[in-house]
């Protein structure tokens, strides 16, 4: 079973041909992770040396190994989300009164469970644990643990997407909820905090944020100084005030690790009491936070920054849109509009030195839903809109971020919680490079510094989405970033590529990331506010903590991407939308589109005639430095070319298979260049 531990003997080596003919950038695979795939590297079993050599010949002679398996070590002993099949035919060898049990997972196969009213339970997503497969049997056999709902029904889905991601759902245990203030929503700022805190409550602070937002992390500030300088003030909730260290809150705080958006839903990572009410920082209420403060130029050149702990009484909750009509707003010069016009300036200019210092402008493929409000059901699918307000927060978060990195990883060198981004997939960006020469761009990557510039000069006429496709396109070309214990590697390998920065590590959203509470008490020992917990001086233990958080964000993440591509799908079934899409991958069954409005992906299929045809242009062509760039599709009738980048209008289907949507297009009108 897939995740099970295996010992395998090798039979033989045999040479295989490792160029491509026809290859596509893609996503990073989205499979659940199993809990023995989860496992960090360092605590699985090493192979022998003289095996590890092996393998590495392997590869350099383009050779794959042939081999059995021999023994289960270890089993991967997870339970599995799915439906039933009651249909079964003797053909198909299922014990007599079994029925098929079909998981969500495709690398697991059908298993064979007994079932009360299966025609009752064949309705429902269940949940079922694998017991045995016996060697007389096609299947496993399994047993029936519980029903989750409805199939089809919108809670039920996303309750198996949470499951087979593994997300933690149950309620938080009384032993948590005992951590927490009893005084509820009643509670007060105790007289001795505030003497130990510096009072902020008479600057222009002001939170800004995505509509809807209730988890506020983060507020900001900006003020002229009598030297002509500004006061920048980035204020983070002081969630280590509440979740103190080895508390029944905080191990459920660091299993957890983060906190999981659904489309419509959210799993927190700490109770809502602290999440919505007593750590967010709304306005108008006086909240507890920990300050990162500069003294910066007009130039936004830092003179010095300061760390505290703070007590901030926010002015505004202010989304995105609001804050960007008050900056633009000729007539408003309130003193919180003029905040948020300094921080503007500010962000502007540091923004251009991180560019020229090489860090990256990608682009993402994370749309926007919009519901019906009676029935729920999505309307509307689009790309997300921004202002130049959330690049103005972006700059100031990755500022506090890089600076308390610094301060951290200077003060405790072992110790340090930090976030690392290895260079990009070298392969990949070649890939790119031959599909953008083919349009008369140069494509270099080098360094980031390169690669940004050559990013700024891949624009088309007239064709704004173009710039933003190349960079989506060299979004899937990165690696992941990962969270790491410093003393598990040389500071070289410290850096972060994308943002071009030695330093790097997560301090502004403590309510979502636990990763930013354990930063919060490195800062506050480093300031000598607070002492530094004895477990964090355990490096071992830290480096297991980071292996958690690792896997829980990456499962989030494709858990969020899952919900996604479901409310996709219930948006584009019906088969009734055209779009305009970029041909962007020309593979052996058709050719890739991404539709530039909804800012995903699909297949327009080649008919067999189109199959053979291109297959025999492959052939003939000279070798094709890993890439097809031109397709031939047969259009009315007649037989046309068609080159990557060219753009398309295309009728849009879809259909949902194990939590992904599959996007089928047929072609509507010729395309154009």
């Amino acid at each position: 079973i897939n995740g099970d531990t295996v010992a395998i003997a090798i039979i033989d080596f045999e040479r295989f041909d490792a160029r491509p003919t026809h290859e596509v950038l893609e996503d990073e695979e989205e499979m659940p992770l199993s809990r023995e795939e989860a496992v960090p590297a360092a605590e699985t079993e090493l192979a022998s040396k003289a095996l590890r050599e092996k393998i590495g010949q392997v590869k350099r002679m383009e050779m794959r190994a042939l081999g059995k398996v021999v023994g289960i070590i270890r089993r991967n002993a997870r339970q599995y989300a799915g439906s039933l099949r009651i249909d079964i035919t003797p053909e198909e060898g299922v014990s007599q009164g079994r029925c098929l049990f079909i998981s969500e997972d495709p690398r697991i196969p059908p298993i064979q469970v007994k079932i009360q009213r299966p025609d009752v339970v064949s309705k429902k997503k269940i949940v079922v644990a694998l017991d045995s497969w016996r060697a007389e049997e096609k299947y496993p056999r399994g047993h029936f643990v519980k029903a989750i709902g409805l199939i089809g029904e919108l809670r039920t889905e996303q309750d198996v997407i949470l499951f087979e991601h593994n997300v933690e759902t149950r309620s938080f245990t009384k032993a948590v909820l005992d951590c927490l203030p009893v005084e509820n929503d009643k509670w007060q700022i105790p007289l001795e905090e505030r003497k130990r805190r510096v009072d902020l409550q008479d600057r222009p602070i002001a939170s800004v944020d995505p509509p809807g937002c209730k988890d506020i992390d983060d507020a900001l500030h900006c003020m002229v100084l009598p030297n002509g300088n500004y006061e920048v003030g980035v204020h983070i909730a002081d969630v280590t005030y509440f979740v103190r260290p080895g508390t029944p809150i905080d191990l459920e705080a660091a299993h957890r690790s983060t906190t999981v958006y659904l489309v419509g839903r959210r799993t927190d990572m700490l109770p809502g009491l602290l999440t919505e009410n007593l750590c967010s920082l709304r306005c108008n209420v006086e909240r507890l936070a920990f300050s990162a403060v500069w003294e910066m130029t007009p130039d936004a050149e830092v003179v010095n920054v300061r760390y505290f702990k703070s007590i901030i009484n926010s002015r505004a909750s202010l989304t995105y849109e609001a804050a960007q009509k008050m900056i633009d707003d000729p007539n408003d010069d309130s003193i919180l509009t003029l905040s948020l016009r300094g921080l503007m300036s500010l962000a502007k200019k540091i923004k251009e030195k991180r560019n020229a210092n090489g860090a990256l402008t990608l682009a993402s493929s994370e749309v926007k839903i919009t519901f019906d409000e009676e029935t729920h059901n999505p309307t509307d699918v689009s790309m997300y809109r921004t202002f130049d307000t959330n690049s103005m927060v972006e700059e100031f978060m990755l500022l506090a971020n890089v600076f308390v990195a610094q301060k951290t990883a200077a003060h405790f060198p072992s110790n340090a919680i930090l976030r690392r981004h290895p260079s990009p997939k070298i392969d990949q960006l070649k890939l790119l490079e031959n599909l953008l020469r083919e349009h008369g761009y140069t494509f270099r990557y080098n360094t980031s510094r390169e690669l940004g510039e050559s990013l700024n000069a891949a624009v088309r006429n007239n064709d704004p989405f173009f710039n933003r496709l190349v960079r989506m396109m060299t979004t899937r070309c990165m690696n992941e970033a990962n969270y790491f214990c410093s003393a598990d590697f040389d500071i070289p390998q410290y850096a972060h590529y994308g943002l071009a920065c030695a330093f790097y590590t997560h301090f502004t959203s403590p309510i979502r990331r636990y990763a930013d509470v354990l930063v919060h008490r490195l800062l506050a020992a480093s300031i000598d506010v607070e002492s530094l917990p004895p477990i964090m001086a355990n490096r071992a233990r830290l480096t297991k903590l980071c292996d958690n958080m690792n896997m829980r964000h990456r499962m989030a993440r494709f858990a969020s991407r899952a919900s996604s591509d479901f409310n996709i799908y219930l948006f584009f079934k019906d088969g009734k939308v055209t779009a305009e899409g970029y041909l962007t991958a020309i593979t052996e069954n058709g050719l890739i589109i991404l539709l530039s409005k909804y800012g995903i992906e699909g297949l327009l299929e080649f008919s067999e005639a189109e199959k053979k045809e291109n297959a025999r242009r492959v052939r003939e062509a000279p070798p094709n430095d890993g890439v097809v760039k031109h397709a031939v599709i047969n259009f009315e009738g007649e037989w046309r070319e068609v080159k990557v980048f060219d753009v398309m209008e295309v009728n849009v289907q879809c259909e949902l298979r194990h939590f992904h949507k599959t996007i089928t297009l047929r072609l509507l009108g010729l395309p154009r260049r």
